[in-house]
């Protein structure tokens, strides 16, 4: 069940669970049992990848490398980049 926020007049912003089916119903605000409106934001999408986030999450700052530590650190490229006989179709990788 989704929480929604709504806002009375006299008492100010309130939350409340409601499914789907209940959402087009008159709500009462819980202090005072006035009507109530619903307060619409605007949604939050974020579209990023699990590495970006996990970074903005935990503020980690880019290591600056130098060109000799680039030029040290091993490359793990395995990958076979050969054409298997038999198989035209299919390009090695």
């Amino acid at each position: 069940m989704p929480i929604y926020e709504y806002r009375c007049k006299e008492c100010g912003n309130f939350e409340k669970w409601l499914t789907v089916q209940e959402t087009g119903l008159r709500v009462e605000c819980p202090t005072c049992d006035e009507q109530a409106e619903r307060v619409f934001f605007a949604p939050v999408l974020v579209m990023t990848s699990h590495s970006i986030r996990k970074r903005i999450e935990y503020e980690a700052e880019p290591k600056v490398m130098s060109k000799q530590e680039l030029d040290a650190k091993p490359h793990y490229h395995r990958h076979i980049h050969k054409k298997e006989p038999g198989r035209p179709w299919q390009i090695g990788h």
